[in-house]
């Protein structure tokens, strides 16, 4: 299989990449915030700025998350894994016992609102620890599938 480019635009295209103009305006504008103004000097290439900016930048924005928030898309935007007891939303009491490898957790005996699983918001198969939402205490992690009832409504 051949290039698409001949050899003479390829050293051509390679030579104009080298002086490194609209790559550094790239940098300057897109991750570092100056003014293209002040930013891009020297011979720029539109078109290469906007094929750096629709491949490049969703990867950027993509690694300037944390991984919470990678995680938080994707209990949004992915159905429950496979063998989850308990669907998010559902109403759960925790264990007023939880052993003494949980005596520091908060919540005991307390009703909660099942928030995630570990598998779903990190991946993996871990589909027995629960994120929850606390009623009057906030968010906590990671209680065990043992641990917590359903709660059934009236």
């Amino acid at each position: 299989m051949s290039s698409y480019f001949k050899q003479a635009e390829q050293d051509l295209f390679n030579s104009m990449i080298m002086k490194d103009d609209t790559i550094s305006c790239w940098i300057a504008t897109r991750l570092n915030g100056a003014s293209e103004s002040l930013a891009c000097e020297g011979n720029i290439s539109i078109p290469f700025l906007k094929l750096l900016d629709d491949k490049i930048m969703p990867y950027v924005e993509k690694a300037k998350r944390s991984p919470h928030e990678e995680g938080m898309e994707k209990v949004a935007t992915t159905p429950i894994p496979e063998g989850q007891k308990f669907p998010i939303g559902t109403r759960v009491k925790i264990a007023e016992d939880l052993g003494p490898y949980m005596s520091h957790f908060t919540g005991k005996g307390c009703l909660a609102t099942v928030q995630y699983t570990y598998a779903h918001a990190y991946g993996g198969n871990n589909v027995t620890d629960y994120s929850l939402n606390i009623d009057g205490r906030g968010s906590s992690a990671w209680y065990p599938e043992d641990k917590l009832t359903e709660v059934k409504h009236d």
